[in-house]
């Protein structure tokens, strides 16, 4: 039975058994397998730590965007002049996201009768 790690473990294992023939050890050979897979990882892991890091710094301006604006699009542009809900029959905000919506739905129903 094959899994998703079987093709993981299938690329490790020639590389931990010419690390083993390297070493003459097995308990060196896994961690000579670890550091180098810890380095090829590493880029991965520092792109990962710079977005968290712009991530955090971008918490004061998106906390002012929210005060200003809502929390949503059904707060901030989906309200009349009046400052109460549109009608469905008017436009929304996200014509796209409700274009798709309503075809997903008409599929759906179509599909089902």
């Amino acid at each position: 039975m094959y899994t998703w790690f079987h093709s993981v473990s299938s690329l490790l294992l020639p590389v931990l058994a010419g690390l083993f023939r390297f070493t003459q050890d097995w308990g060196l050979a896994v961690i000579a397998l670890t550091l180098l897979v810890k380095t090829g990882l590493f880029y991965f892991n520092l792109l990962a730590a710079r977005q968290q890091i712009r991530s955090i710094q971008a918490q004061p301006r998106l906390k002012e965007l929210r005060e200003r604006h809502g929390s949503g699009p059904r707060e901030a542009g989906c309200r009349n002049d009046e400052g109460e809900p549109r009608a469905r029959n008017q436009s929304v905000c996200c014509p796209s996201a409700s274009c798709w919506r309503r075809c997903l739905s008409w599929r759906a129903c179509t599909a089902c009768s």
